[in-house]
């Protein structure tokens, strides 16, 4: 199987040559690896040139992850694209096990490996021997359930592999809102059929100050954003259960939107969300929740609940 290595970079010099190392590590080489660089400021492009040819680098303006990815998209030529973030490892059989699951399981539209969390810039050294896990096929809706509930096990794109016949049934533009462009993808690629995901870990995610999901309010934020552009699509698909699912996981995001914005003092932006949720779902648990931390919003200090911080101080549970 041909796989295409596919790594959007920006300002990622700090990170990018261990990342680039893993790859070409691997117990199965990639077919291509293709990275683009959006627009860095530092020589996070210099660095991944000194890998040619085993590496292309392909030097954009500054779009953003969401273009980034879309312009490796365009380029690659693999039968399996295997994204890949520049601050995070891969174990030497991660391309191997993706290729496993992609041969056992060739209906699925997208193939997940696990991983361990990894703080800081630290150096990572894998132990040499993988040890296999029981893979599923997880079906379309329990994917979208499992996702919005407790997305730790599918929260990166470095952790997926797509089969390039999954993307081009998105679309020319198959990531879209920058910052959660990954979410928009995962949410969106519930709709087309079953992903499979082995728990083996072959993925060391790195978080660090600068991680983008450092920022709770902007990755929520940027969620609810997702669910607002994805509603039509939802709402046209002929399986009313995802419509009404995406509905309730919509009002949840928007309710943890709302708490984000009351611990960082934004009073009339957090009651604007928490009024929206109520319009979303008719389900009962959920009015009541929206309605009860509306109410609560107008508490004294010392009543209301304690709201949650803005930053996350780690890495994403599993």
């Amino acid at each position: 199987m041909k796989i295409s290595v596919l790594m959007p970079a920006y300002n990622a010099s700090r990170t990018i040559q261990a990342t680039i190392n893993a790859v070409l590590r691997q117990t199965i080489s990639p077919w291509e690896f293709l990275i683009v660089d959006d627009g860095s400021t530092d020589n996070t492009a210099a660095i991944a040139e000194r890998f040619a040819p085993q590496v292309k680098v392909i030097r954009t303006a500054n779009q953003g992850a969401a273009a980034a990815r879309n312009t490796l998209c365009a380029h690659a030529t693999g039968e399996l694209f295997a994204f890949l973030d520049a601050d995070d490892i891969w174990h030497p059989g991660h391309l191997e096990a993706h290729s496993e699951l992609a041969s056992k399981f060739p209906a699925a539209l997208a193939y997940f490996t696990g991983h361990l969390n990894l703080n800081g810039y630290q150096h990572y050294a894998w132990q040499s021997h993988l040890t296999p896990c029981d893979a599923e096929l997880i079906p379309s809706l329990e994917f979208f359930r499992r996702y919005h509930k407790r997305p730790g096990p599918f929260s990166s794109m470095s952790f997926c592999s797509v089969p390039k016949s999954s993307i081009e049934r998105l679309g020319l533009d198959p990531f879209q809102v920058n910052g959660a462009e990954d979410y928009f993808f995962f949410t969106r690629i519930a709709l087309l059929g079953p992903t499979a995901y082995e728990p083996a870990q072959t993925v060391a995610y790195r978080f660090h100050p600068a991680s983008l999901s450092s920022n709770k309010l902007r990755v929520v934020g940027l969620a609810v954003r997702v669910y607002e552009v994805l509603e039509p699509e939802y709402e046209q698909y002929a399986d009313k259960r995802f419509l009404s699912t995406f509905r309730r996981a919509f009002a949840s995001k928007r309710r943890l939107y709302a708490k984000l914005l009351l611990g960082a003092n934004e009073k009339a932006s957090a009651r604007n969300q928490l009024r929206r949720s109520l319009t979303i779902t008719l389900s009962p648990s959920s009015l009541l929740k929206s309605l009860g931390l509306l109410i609560f919003s107008y508490f004294p200090a010392g009543l209301r609940p304690r709201w949650p911080q803005n930053t996350r101080t780690g890495a994403v549970s599993q």
